[in-house]
């Protein structure tokens, strides 16, 4: 859902090859560095704080959860008006 929102943000409508569209978008860079960062950072709180696993991936999957129904209101109420824009 995060990159179809950046995809809605930085849209490349004049390309030559679907290459381009798809693996040299900002997009496709954005979340990649993106999704790494979030696991990266996940593991070093996991170091910094002195809590049970079993706790800490069911904060993890509580933050991941509100972050998807976040995006999926984005989504539906400014996903659609952008779209009809471009």
């Amino acid at each position: 859902m995060g990159g179809l929102l950046v995809n809605l943000k930085f849209y490349t409508l004049t390309w030559t090859s679907e290459v381009v569209v798809v693996k040299r978008s900002a997009s496709t860079m954005i979340m990649t560095f993106g999704g790494l960062a979030l696991v990266f950072g996940a593991g070093f709180l996991f170091t910094q704080i002195n809590i049970s696993l079993n706790i800490y991936l069911m904060i993890i999957t509580m933050f991941l959860v509100i972050t998807d129904i976040v995006f999926f209101y984005l989504l539906k109420k400014w996903g659609v008006e952008r779209f009809n824009q471009i």
